[in-house]
């Protein structure tokens, strides 16, 4: 199993950065979306309110979404920073390279996952 070494702080670092302002632009278009919405109520019929309503609640969940992922994103960078970044916060278990370069911002192992998301 390959795992993340200190040499590779840049990388991750530069990665979790770049994350991080997708997810800030993501949350700002949010915002703004909500700001300018409002043409749900000036719809004509019940169906085109009714999928309004729908889209709403959808972004709203992307939106709570992506906030999370921004705590982990910057969590995860302050862990890089720490020299903490690569292992698990709950047993110390190196986490596999392969799932720090698909989740960047993970804080745990896949078996500590796991049991997080079991409970």
């Amino acid at each position: 199993m390959e795992t993340y070494q200190e040499k590779m702080a840049p990388r991750f670092a530069a990665l979790l950065a770049s994350r991080a302002e997708e997810l800030r632009q993501l949350l700002q278009s949010h915002t703004h979306a909500q700001l300018d919405g409002g043409d749900a109520d000036e719809a004509d019929d019940f169906k085109a309110i009714a999928d309004a309503r729908s889209l709403s609640a959808v972004s709203d969940a992307q939106a709570a979404h992506a906030a999370r992922e921004l705590e982990e994103v910057l969590a995860a960078a302050r862990r890089v920073a720490t020299r903490e970044y690569g292992t698990c916060v709950k047993c110390g278990v190196p986490i596999p390279l392969a799932r720090l370069e698909a989740a960047p911002g993970t804080a745990n192992c896949t078996s500590c996952q796991s049991a997080l998301e079991a409970h």
